[in-house]
């Protein structure tokens, strides 16, 4: 195929193609191939069964306070036996230093 730049032809691809049909089927098989965009919708696909879809259109919104509230207390229990460690740990300092 070749193409006028203006001011001489240009080679495409190093090849002359003076079959207009042999283009014209190319470009009709190019055309039955490609994929029109549909408004609301991706071109790439969704692999979800209509179980899977049906699922997750049940869900509600996920209240987590009590995982919140369980967070809470465990972080204050684990503070109080960090508290309680320490206090551990200077007691038996004391146990293992000699009196004087």
């Amino acid at each position: 195929m070749k193409y006028f730049d203006g001011t001489k032809w240009v080679l495409v691809n190093n090849k002359a193609t003076e079959d207009i049909s042999t283009l014209k089927q190319d470009v009709e098989t190019l055309k039955e191939s490609k994929v029109d965009k549909v408004e609301g919708k991706q071109l790439s696909t969704e692999d979800y069964t209509t179980a899977e879809k049906s699922k997750l259109a049940g869900l509600s919104n996920y209240n987590d306070n009590e995982v919140r509230e369980l967070i809470s207390a465990l972080n204050l229990r684990l503070t109080t036996l960090e508290g309680d460690y320490e206090a551990l740990e200077a007691r038996v300092a004391a146990l293992e230093t000699p009196a004087a």
